[in-house]
Formats: C-alpha cells, sequence, structure tokens
C-alpha cells in the first residue's frame, strides 16, 4: 500500500506543475484503487493520504 501511497503523492506532485487530463485521470485510477484496497471511505481514503505525505515530509 505505501508504493501506492507514493504513486498517488508523485502523480499530485506532477499535476500541479502540469494540469494535465491524462495526470488527474491516473491519480482519480490509483485513488479509487486505494479506496477499494482499503475499504476506506473518499474522505478516510484522503486523509490517509495527507498523513502518509505529512510522514514523507517528516522524514
Amino acid at each position: 500500500m505505501d508504493k501506492l501511497l507514493n504513486k498517488l503523492i508523485l502523480i499530485a506532485g506532477a499535476w500541479q506543475t502540469n494540469e494535465d487530463p491524462v495526470i488527474a485521470q491516473n491519480f482519480s485510477i490509483l485513488f479509487e484503487e486505494l479506496k477499494q484496497i482499503t475499504g476506506l471511505s473518499h474522505a478516510a481514503a484522503e486523509q490517509l493520504l495527507c498523513t502518509h505525505i505529512s510522514g514523507e515530509v517528516a522524514a
């Protein structure tokens, strides 16, 4: 799951610098995969991603 979270972070970063709709679509697909794998709601999956980002920044 960490690999998936890391991919989401990388894609989100790429989308911030280049608002390409394909990048946004890839993020959406991986985010849905995260929700399916974890069984989390949308809001809970967002929180998990934010927590993971915070951990990456702190490390």
